[in-house]
């Protein structure tokens, strides 16, 4: 009897024994609450816009900001691609037509210059009535480093941009009218320092060239 006693005491030590190790031990659990890790989230923004009205200029026709370039040192360029017969003012600032091609309904490119308060600063364009004439549209604009503006677009006929010179005189008098690209580059005060134009060879089956964007290094 006392073995069988014996016996059924050791097999409930060791169901003990068992037990304490199965069982968790919940004293020292803590729990942990999920933590998620936010990472930083980066909107990318654009410093130049499709289209943007122009509400501070005036003029008898819409002028629409086609090309926007924000200045290094704060402030904006803003380009139109084409305006016809229309004398613009913006702020104290008032630019008029020189093209002899407006009265036909082709028109001419300009810059205008704005600070970082919203306030107009000037006009940057293009002697159109040099020579026999010309007609242009601007399709981009890029600055440089140093705040320098690049334009570049497509034209018929003559342009003067700034004194007249080797460097200033874009010409293309093709007899069937075809258009040519064009670049162009201004200081950043905006007075232009060169310009140079495409010459594609004309043999009647409409050949022409527009350069319809730029960047810079």
């Amino acid at each position: 009897m006392r073995t069988r006693l014996n016996a059924l005491s050791a097999v409930f030590l060791i169901t003990l024994m068992v037990c304490s190790v199965t069982v968790p031990q919940f004293s020292n659990f803590e729990p942990k609450s999920d933590v998620l890790d936010e990472e930083p989230v980066f909107f990318e923004a654009s410093a130049r816009s499709t289209t943007t009205l122009l509400a501070a200029g005036s003029g008898q026709a819409n002028e629409d900001g086609e090309h926007i370039a924000a200045l290094p040192n704060g402030g904006w360029v803003v380009g139109m691609s084409e305006w016809t017969n229309s004398t613009l003012t913006y702020g104290t600032h008032t630019l008029a037509p020189t093209s002899p091609f407006n009265s036909g309904g082709f028109g001419e490119f300009y810059l205008a210059k704005m600070d970082d308060k919203g306030a107009w600063t000037g006009f940057i364009s293009a002697d159109h009535s040099a020579g026999a004439g010309g007609l242009s549209v601007m399709t981009d604009v890029a600055l440089g480093m140093a705040g320098e503006i690049f334009v570049s677009g497509y034209f018929y006929g003559e342009i003067s941009f700034g004194p007249p010179g080797p460097n200033s005189l874009i010409s293309n008098l093709n007899s069937g009218y075809h258009f040519e690209g064009f670049i162009a580059k201004a200081d950043p005060f905006g007075n232009w320092m060169w310009a140079k134009s495409f010459t594609t060879l004309v043999n009647g089956t409409g050949e022409f060239s527009r350069t319809t964007s730029l960047s810079v290094d």
